[in-house]
């Protein structure tokens, strides 16, 4: 086996293991092979081959190639993909922006419950009966559900054992 996950042999033409951002080509029966270049390497291809049809245009003509339709269904794939790239990105970052927005107002929501909690268990004296219902529901939310306590795992000290 290579290096780059690929297999020594012809008929396995596939990668065992994909590269992270790349998409998986894949070899088996009738499917159809994936494309194993990234976004920008896809990008670039692309406008790489219609600058060469641009260029080559008129050898391209003589050699009975419709190069204005070529050109254009690859114009209109590239277009394409760039939308398709930029609409990714976009939902990207609103992800990301939704997400510090979530974790800041579910901080913010329990600052405020336990703020409340402190308030009523103060306002009926911390040792009266019902400031321990208020005890006990905020130490059922430190246990989690079904009342577990949520621990690291023991690290085994390698000096203990023999």
């Amino acid at each position: 086996m290579h290096a780059t996950g690929r297999r020594n042999t012809p008929d396995a033409n596939y990668l065992i293991v994909p590269e992270r951002g790349r998409a998986v080509r894949a070899n088996h029966g009738n499917r159809k092979k994936k494309m194993t270049a990234t976004q920008i390497e896809t990008v670039g291809f692309a406008q790489s081959v219609l600058d060469l049809l641009e260029k080559e245009r008129s050898a391209l003509s003589k050699g009975g190639l419709a190069v204005d339709i070529v050109v254009s269904k690859l114009s209109i794939a590239l277009e394409q993909a760039r939308a398709a790239n930029a609409a990714q990105e976009s939902f990207k970052n609103q992800l990301k922006a939704a997400t510090r927005l979530t974790e800041a107002t579910m901080e913010s929501a329990y600052s405020a419950a336990s703020s409340a909690l402190d308030m009523a268990m103060g306002s009926v004296n911390n040792t009266s009966d019902t400031a321990r219902v208020f005890q006990r529901l905020r130490s059922k939310m430190r246990l989690g559900p079904r009342n577990e306590i949520s621990l690291p795992l023991p690290v085994p000290n390698p000096a203990a054992t023999d």
